[in-house]
């Protein structure tokens, strides 16, 4: 593992999951000043790096389709992923794309199907308009199901969508009726 990637992992961490135990506090929209970021990398992250190498992984190349964080005039968030004991991020509602994806595993896909998709653990459930982007994360928790998401079917319904950034979708939960499986393993 790289270190801009072992970074990336620390940083998202801490952004996403554990900011109190690192001595953050994230303002109402997930925020955070980037110079206590900084504080906190240094005295935590095992490397030493640079803070252009930290910059880099908060403001990932444009061909970086995640984008994970965001940061505006000097105060970082993570952009998605968050946990439920994490303040609770606020994103515009919008309408989404008639078509979107969601990359999972095969061994839970009998309760996706018979419960719909649930946050469980995190905020928000996320979806993307990215086949590809679906699939990696997918391939990420075991043999890949992937689903398809009539999501103006479910926004019509009554289903709000938020938008994260350009490829990212989130919902707080997805009844199973809009969900069709179109690849496993």
């Amino acid at each position: 593992m790289t270190k801009i990637t072992q970074l990336s992992k620390f940083v998202s961490k801490v952004l996403r999951h554990e900011p109190d135990l690192y001595g953050l506090s994230l303002d109402a929209d997930g925020f955070t000043s980037l110079a206590e970021l900084q504080h906190v990398v240094r005295l935590n992250f095992r490397e030493a790096v640079a803070d252009d190498v930290l910059e880099f992984v908060l403001t990932q190349p444009a061909s970086d389709k995640n984008q994970r964080f965001e940061l505006v005039e000097g105060r970082v968030r993570a952009r998605y992923g968050h946990s439920q004991n994490a303040p609770r991020i606020a994103y515009p509602s919008v309408l989404p794309p008639s078509v979107l994806y969601h990359g999972t595993s095969q061994h839970v896909l009998s309760t996706i199907l018979a419960e719909g998709l649930q946050a469980r653990s995190r905020q928000y459930v996320h979806l993307t308009n990215e086949r590809k982007i679906a699939e990696r994360v997918g391939e990420r928790h075991g043999k890949l199901a992937l689903l398809e998401v009539n999501a103006r079917l479910a926004h019509t319904e009554g289903v709000a969508f938020y938008l994260a950034d350009e490829y990212h979708y989130l919902v707080n939960a997805l009844p199973p009726r809009y969900l069709h499986v179109i690849e496993t393993d």
